[in-house]
């Protein structure tokens, strides 16, 4: 059950009161020979005439952090000079604790929290310790974040970009920072709140600079609206630790310190309720102080915590199942005691989510309930070579392992079953050969799962569908097998010793999402067949009924990107039949 919007709204209320944006002014070159020109206390755009002034920086009256108050740091820039993505780590943004006003040609001992835009994949949050004359150098810094390209490009030369970091203090020898990048067209970046030491430990700062590295020079950049922007929180009239308006919006009494108390009976008290778990309040795990059962699952707040179940998701585990009814005992009673695990998803590991056998009449805490009659399997191989890895009632589909020798759909006779395998663009399919076929140990023999992911066919384009025509009616699983996240453009097995972004397949019918499996590489050299068993097959479960008219089709979605492509490699499938 979803929390409703205003319950959430009472757990998220503003805590800071009303704040004003302070422009950064008096710019300087912190590192290079040269000052600006034309600068004035206004000025939120500067130009420096000298391409040695990669370090930049503006000054703002001094603001030192009490505990709960933040400071922001925004604008936009635009860096020109060239074309196509800025290299990465070429532009950063900080703020500092500079040695008096920031003068130019002076850029030692600033101690603060900076941030470095990428050209792709992870970028740097981090505190500077001021020990250089370069509030930005990697030798005086310590990587406290590290955060993903979301949108995939990098941040481009000729576009407006709008970049924002804020420090907000949360005791008396932490900060908590947070950094986003964006083109106005989307976010390209964002650095998630963490938690880390302060920087600088009086927690006063008083400028924010700018670096523009490698290739680039201040003269290549423009910027506007640059401002710094403090928050402070709420009063807090009876010292509990509690603002008076969180209070006042839960139930609370502002006036009296109520913190210890336990005004809902869950057994945790309205202070900890208002910190959440993590001890840091507005990051999103608080529980409501008001309601004993703040998701609605049938569980307290304090039993979620303890059994590990998040006492804000009443479907802890995503399986369609609340928390409350599944309990644990590994035996199903009925629909209110499912015996199931809340933190499993698919408790008999047989590949179908606990929420489907329950609607299918299978037992979620038994495999053997799901897989009564074996009615085909397929493995995908590129020929049909007599040498291949043999196993009585499984077939291949011949093809070519160039895409272009191929068709944009395959099919096979299975008695009256037809299965048809293609892209829903109809593009030619991609396929791997079988390595080495004829001397490949199989462990396991002829019942090993390790034959259905020995040979694939894939794509590039993220989506295979699986067709069967002529199916007679009945209630089935599909089980299926895959074990290849891909980063690179090479369309062979996933190395374990090469980098890798795991790509989430899920499967569907008719648009119903009914199965996923995060993929896993295994091996330093990828599918090592002489050690890899069963249990270390990734496996999609889909549970459907077909009544016996019409084509049924299973989609497979590769739901997440890896660069340019989504790889979607599919190795092999079993489908059973209910009994």
């Amino acid at each position: 059950m979803m929390i409703s919007a205003v319950r959430r709204w009472a757990i998220g209320v503003l805590l800071f009161g009303a704040a004003e944006a302070v422009p950064v002014t008096g710019w300087v070159a912190t590192n290079g020979d040269a000052a600006f020109v034309g600068q004035t206390a206004a000025t939120s755009s500067p130009v420096t005439t000298s391409a040695d002034a990669d370090t930049v920086a503006g000054g703002f009256a001094p603001v030192t952090l009490a505990v709960g108050e933040s400071l922001t740091l925004t604008g936009t820039v635009v860096i020109t000079g060239n074309s196509g993505g800025i290299p990465g780590n070429q532009f950063r943004w900080g703020l500092f604790n500079a040695p008096g006003t920031p003068a130019n040609g002076a850029g030692s001992n600033y101690v603060g929290v900076w941030v470095a835009a990428p050209s792709a994949g992870n970028a740097d949050l981090v505190t500077a310790n001021g020990s250089t004359a370069n509030p930005f150098s990697g030798s005086a810094s310590t990587v406290v974040s590290r955060a993903g390209d979301l949108d995939g490009p990098p941040p481009r030369f000729g576009e407006e970009l709008s970049f924002s970091l804020t420090l907000t203090r949360l005791n008396a020898a932490e900060i908590s920072a947070e950094a986003t990048l964006s083109n106005g067209v989307g976010l390209l970046i964002e650095w998630p709140a963490t938690v880390a030491p302060a920087s600088p430990a009086n927690f006063t700062y008083n400028a924010a600079a700018f670096l523009l590295g490698g290739t680039i020079d201040a003269t290549q950049a423009a910027f506007t609206n640059v401002e710094v922007t403090s928050s402070q929180p709420s009063s807090d009239r009876d010292g509990d630790g509690m603002p008076d308006d969180y209070e006042s919006a839960n139930g609370l009494n502002p006036a009296v310190p109520d913190g210890d108390d336990d005004l809902d009976g869950d057994t945790l008290s309205n202070l900890a309720e208002y910190l959440g778990p993590d001890g840091t309040p507005n990051s999103g795990d608080e529980t409501l102080p008001n309601e004993s059962d703040s998701d609605g699952d049938g569980l307290s707040d304090a039993l979620e915590l303890a059994n590990g179940t998040n006492p804000l998701l009443a479907d802890s585990d995503n399986d369609g199942l609340s928390d409350g009814v599944e309990t644990g005992t590994g035996q199903f009673v009925n629909l209110s005691d499912t015996g199931t695990d809340p933190l499993d998803a698919d408790t008999d590991g047989d590949g179908v989510s606990d929420g489907v056998e329950l609607g299918d009449g299978t037992d979620p805490n038994d495999a053997a309930s799901n897989l009564d009659e074996h009615f085909l399997a397929i493995d995908f191989n590129r020929n049909d070579a007599l040498g291949s890895p043999s196993q009585s009632g499984f077939r291949v589909v011949a093809g070519a392992s160039t895409s272009s020798l191929n068709e944009d759909r395959y099919s096979k006779n299975f008695g009256p079953v037809k299965v048809i395998l293609s892209q829903p663009d109809e593009a030619k399919l991609e396929f791997r050969g079988a390595n080495s076929d004829g001397s490949r140990a199989i462990p396991g023999g002829d019942t090993s799962l390790a034959f259905l992911v020995c040979d694939f066919v894939g794509t590039r384009q993220g989506t295979l569908d699986l067709t069967f025509a002529n199916l007679p009616a009945g209630t089935y699983v599909l089980r299926s097998y895959h074990l290849d996240p891909f980063t690179s453009d090479n369309l062979g097995f996933a190395q374990g010793s090469s980098p890798t972004t795991p790509n989430t397949i899920q499967t569907s019918i008719g648009g119903t999402v009914l199965g996923s499996v995060q993929p896993t590489a295994l091996g330093s050299a990828g599918w090592n067949t002489t050690f890899i068993d069963d249990g270390m097959i990734p496996v999609i479960g889909t549970g459907f009924s077909h009544d016996g008219t019409g084509d049924l089709t299973v989609r497979f979605t590769a739901i997440e990107s890896n660069g340019d492509d989504a790889f979607l490699l599919l190795n092999g499938f079993q489908l059973f039949r209910s009994k």
